[in-house]
């Protein structure tokens, strides 16, 4: 036998010890005491923080209702800013967006236009060589 077997073996020998009837009173005892759920005495400190916690609910709804972001109308499609031509910019998010305002495929004609107009390096230039 191993160490695992003769400590399983002396497990199942173990018997369970019964309480004794004392304890058994004890329990009774304490389980028939009749207490209510919160005393009289911290009723009005319970009624005082459920109106804080009110007002500071009330207080944020407000708040957010108040300083809310101003909303971005949506983006128009047909209208007459569709039907002008984008300003020539330059490469900058601005363009971007305004591009992506009008639609997805604008924004897709924009960045094929950037692209063939950039600087990029000629074949066989050196491109760490200074300008």
């Amino acid at each position: 036998m191993n160490g695992l077997e003769k400590f399983e073996e002396s497990l199942r020998a173990l018997k369970p010890r019964r309480p004794d009837s004392d304890a058994a009173e004890r329990i009774e005892a304490h389980l028939r005491k009749e207490r209510p759920a919160i005393q009289r005495r911290h009723m009005p400190h319970a009624w005082a923080a459920a109106a804080l916690a009110a007002c500071a609910l009330i207080a944020v709804g407000v708040w957010f209702v108040t300083h809310a972001p101003p909303r971005q109308p949506a983006p128009r499609t047909g209208s007459v800013a569709s039907a002008l031509p984008l300003p020539r910019l330059e490469p900058t998010l601005m363009a971007d967006l305004m591009a992506l305002a009008r639609s997805p495929e604008a924004l897709d004609a924009l960045l094929l236009e950037q692209a063939k107009t950039s600087l990029m390096p000629t074949h066989g230039s050196d491109i760490l060589s200074p300008i």
